[in-house]
């Protein structure tokens, strides 16, 4: 296996989570990106697989506004398949680091972050002044994992 890049986003602002669905996480900024995975401009949510990459591996840092009633729910996923998954609670709890282990991916598709909030509006990002951010790692290599 060849780790080939990084791809590492964030949020610098808060994005309201409204109750009942789920919602596409839009990132702010892009820290790196050496394999052009991500084009902020025209698709701040998208991130498509590179070229020739046939692994990944995700870690999120995520953070909610404080609240004892609603639970948090969070994929990463490309519409068919989730590569990373977070169930939480309704717990006065806002803070998550989550991580998944190498995942077999498909180059060219398209993967974003989904958040819903469960039964009460939130603010994702803020607390504590702290906001989300995303950092894929790209490999290649482990034909296996794609059984």
């Amino acid at each position: 296996m060849a780790i080939t890049g990084i791809t590492k986003l964030r949020k610098t602002a808060t994005q309201s989570i409204v109750t009942g669905a789920w919602r596409t996480v839009t990132w702010d900024v892009e820290d790196y990106d050496n394999l052009g995975a991500v084009n902020l401009g025209s698709s701040p949510s998208n991130i498509v697989i590179p070229s020739g990459i046939t692994l990944m591996r995700p870690t999120l840092a995520l953070n909610w506004a404080n609240n004892s009633t609603s639970g948090r729910y969070v994929n990463l996923t490309d519409g068919s398949n989730t590569y990373l998954q977070d169930i939480r609670g309704a717990l006065n709890e806002s803070l998550a680091s989550i991580c998944s282990g190498w995942v077999a991916v498909t180059p060219g598709n398209t993967i974003h972050l989904e958040v819903n909030s469960g039964t009460q509006t939130l603010n994702l990002g803020g607390t504590f002044g702290m906001y989300p951010n995303l950092t894929l790692e790209w490999a290649t290599g482990f034909s296996a994992l794609h059984s």
